[in-house]
C-alpha cells in the first residue's frame, strides 16, 4: 500500500502540467480496475454549480449536464456532509427490477451500461467533491468491489485528489464541464452595477425602474446563487464569469 501511494504521488509529481497529472490519474485509476473516471466539485452553498472533468463518453455527460441531472444528484450533498465511499450496484439493481426512471443518475448510468459505479468523496472546505469510478465490464466491476483491489483504489484517489482538482483543469474542451448556476439578463445586469459599487437607489436610476424591483432582483439573484448576502452573491457571480470586472 505505501509503494502504492508513493509511485502515485513520484507519478504525478513528474507531470509538468495540470493537464498532463489528469492524464496520469486516468492512467492510474485505469490501472487499478476502473473503465472511467469523473472528478467533480461545487461550492457548498451551491451544490448545483458544478466543475466536472470526466473520462465518461461525451454522450453520458452531456446527458448529465444537459438533462440536469447533477441538480438533482445525491451525490453531491453526500460529498457536502460525508466521507465514506458510496457505491451502486447497476447490474444488481437492473436484475432484480430496482431501477426507477425517477431516479435520474442510476438511471442514466445503466443506459450506458455501466455495470457498477463508486463514489469516493476526496476534497472538503469551501469546494466538496468527489472521484467516481465506473465499471462497465464484469472484470472491472469485480476489481471495484474487491477489498484488497479497494484498499489501492482508495490510495490512488488520495494521490490524485492531492494533486488534481477539476476547476483547475480549464473548460476548452470536451472533457471538461463547468456547469453554471443559471441568473436571468435583469439579476445579472444589477450584479454588474453593484460590482461598480453603487447603491439600491443608484442601481434603480439607472435602470429605470423601482429601488425595491432590484431588491428583489438581488434577492433572487442570492437565492439562485445560494449567497447569504449580495456581496457573497456578487463575489460568486463574479467566480462563475456570470459578472465581468
Amino acid at each position: 500500500m505505501q509503494n502504492e501511494i508513493v509511485n502515485a504521488h513520484q507519478a504525478l509529481w513528474s507531470a509538468e502540467t495540470t493537464t498532463a497529472r489528469w492524464q496520469v490519474a486516468q492512467g492510474l485509476l485505469e490501472n487499478l480496475g476502473s473503465d472511467w473516471l469523473t472528478a467533480g466539485t461545487a461550492p457548498r452553498e451551491a451544490l448545483h454549480s458544478v466543475s466536472v472533468a470526466s473520462t465518461t463518453p461525451r454522450g453520458l455527460m452531456s446527458e448529465y449536464v444537459g438533462a440536469k441531472v447533477y441538480a438533482s444528484d445525491p451525490w453531491m450533498s453526500h460529498c457536502a456532509a460525508n466521507t465514506a465511499v458510496d457505491e451502486i450496484d447497476l447490474q444488481d439493481a437492473r436484475q432484480n427490477g430496482l431501477l426507477s426512471d425517477s431516479d435520474q443518475l442510476p438511471a442514466l448510468l445503466a443506459e450506458h451500461q455501466v455495470k457498477h459505479v463508486m463514489l469516493v468523496p476526496a476534497w472538503n472546505g469551501t469546494r466538496p467533491g468527489g472521484i467516481v469510478l465506473y465499471a462497465t465490464s464484469a472484470e472491472a466491476a469485480s476489481a471495484l468491489r474487491a477489498p484488497d483491489q479497494r484498499a489501492a483504489l482508495m490510495a490512488c484517489v488520495s494521490a490524485v485528489a492531492a494533486w488534481v482538482r477539476p476547476e483547475g483543469l480549464g473548460y476548452q474542451d470536451s472533457t471538461t464541464y463547468l456547469i453554471r448556476p443559471l441568473l436571468n439578463p435583469r439579476e445579472i445586469e444589477v450584479l454588474q452595477w453593484l460590482s461598480t459599487g453603487l447603491q439600491t437607489s443608484e442601481i434603480a436610476w439607472r435602470m429605470g425602474i423601482a429601488s425595491v424591483t432590484v431588491s428583489k432582483h438581488l434577492q433572487s439573484a442570492r437565492r439562485r446563487l445560494g449567497a447569504r448576502t449580495r456581496e457573497q452573491a456578487l463575489a460568486m457571480a463574479i467566480r462563475h464569469g456570470l459578472v465581468q470586472l
